[in-house]
């Protein structure tokens, strides 16, 4: 059972307009702490935001698909678990002045990265490569923190499945996520 697992659960209820994410207690389901955002670009630097307000309750971020919009000033270390396919056009790599997507600028993909290694102190990356896509992990970085970023070869802007990636992401996010596995 989760509530066995993890303290704290972040939940988000998604819709076409809005996102409310919730900071939840496991063992009880009592909301500590919740924040409305919109369903873009800005909404979601603002769910990176709330993230990095409560480093002491989140075990980790994950991000499919997207880059960081905000600025996280955590002292705390945070995790970050970064998945995105070669083919995105939608979110593009080296960022973009203008996305019409997002109706905002959206930031490298680099930059978010180097944002979290900062946070983490981390020293360095190791780079592995293989048929589904390249993994990089942050070295050195300090405890409780880590830096990993997965990109998928033969996906754009999607959730990379077994299917269409090779890639399972499932595994991959209880993996990273779950704190007797984990780093």
């Amino acid at each position: 059972m989760l509530a066995d697992e993890v303290d704290y659960v972040v939940g988000v209820d998604t819709h076409r307009d809005q996102h409310v994410l919730a900071v939840v207690v496991a063992s009880s389901g009592g909301v500590i702490s919740q924040r409305s955002v919109r369903s873009n670009a800005r909404g979601y630097a603002e769910a990176m935001r709330f993230a990095g307000e409560r480093p002491e309750l989140v075990a980790g971020i994950i991000s499919i698909a997207g880059t960081l919009e905000s600025t996280c000033n955590s002292t705390a270390p945070i995790r970050l678990l970064q998945l995105r396919g070669v083919k995105d056009n939608t979110v593009p790599y080296d960022g973009i002045a203008f996305s019409h997507f997002a109706h905002a600028p959206l930031t490298s993909i680099a930059t978010s990265l180097s944002t979290f290694a900062k946070i983490n102190n981390c020293k360095g990356n190791r780079q592995t490569t293989n048929t589904l896509g390249v993994f990089d992990a942050y070295a050195g970085c300090r405890a409780g923190g880590g830096v990993d970023f997965v990109t998928l070869s033969r996906i754009g802007h999607v959730w990379p499945t077994v299917a269409n990636s090779g890639y399972d992401t499932s595994a991959a996010v209880w993996a990273f996520m779950n704190p007797t596995t984990h780093k």
